[in-house]
């Protein structure tokens, strides 16, 4: 809930705030919430001679111990370090592939690695779990971790697919509007604005989508292409 929370958070300040600060905290949700999923389905995994509700209490006790504190903190240091390696000195991601190589320079699997341990160590030492189930998720964490690698691999190309499709959008909307054709922009209009949920905000992209809101503003109130000159000037902006 609190991931969900905190993505949405992210949405509604979507166009607030720094570019680096709103793709750290993107970032962050993400992978968090595909940690999260990794761990529930490794666990189910690894001991699966347990009933559901045992695993779960396993989960709550590792949670309540600090484990998504940990994994967040492993998350942000990985975004934070593969920017550096990346030399991304502006602080931004300015492609998705740049965003997925600094992830993996920055060892996300590592730390999140060292967060699974530290915490299953914490909960043996204090008798919450005892040391045959403390080595079982330790030996075979691995499970765990190779299912966030895959996940990470399959949301970058998730990302790299909904990126395509918003760059083709919104090629699609400048044409309608050379067009003047009002029901082709409102349909590629819907699309863009469906589809920029889904990616990891890049600063060209967030560029061209806050002028075509603008565009889109002044016609939703005129509902037709009557423009003043000033409005018509930067419409043509998108072009460029």
């Amino acid at each position: 809930m609190e991931l969900l929370n905190r993505e949405n958070q992210i949405q509604e300040n979507f166009l607030k705030g720094s570019i680096s600060e709103i793709q750290n905290n993107f970032l962050q949700s993400k992978l968090g919430q595909i940690t999260n999923l990794a761990i529930d389905e490794g666990l189910k995994h690894l001991l699966p001679d347990f009933i559901e509700d045992e695993v779960i209490d396993i989960k709550n006790a590792l949670v309540n111990e600090g484990l998504d504190e940990a994994v967040h903190t492993a998350i942000d240091k990985a975004v934070q370090l593969g920017k550096t390696i990346e030399g991304v000195f502006t602080g931004n991601f300015e492609s998705i592939s740049q965003a997925q190589n600094a992830i993996k320079k920055g060892g996300v699997i590592d730390g999140i690695s060292d967060a699974i341990d530290f915490t299953v160590k914490k909960l043996n030492q204090a008798k919450i779990i005892p040391d045959n189930i403390a080595k079982t998720i330790t030996n075979g964490k691995k499970i765990i971790l190779n299912d966030v690698e895959k996940e990470i691999k399959n949301e970058f190309s998730t990302e790299n697919k909904s990126l395509d499709n918003l760059e083709k959008y919104i090629e699609n909307w400048k044409n309608k509007y050379k067009e003047k054709d009002l029901e082709g922009l409102n349909k590629e209009y819907k699309k863009i604005k469906k589809e920029e949920k889904n990616i990891l905000p890049i600063k060209n992209i967030i560029n061209n989508i806050e002028k075509i809101n603008e565009v889109q503003s002044i016609i939703k109130n005129s509902e037709n292409f009557d423009f003043d000159q000033m409005y018509l000037d930067l419409a043509e902006k998108l072009n460029k």
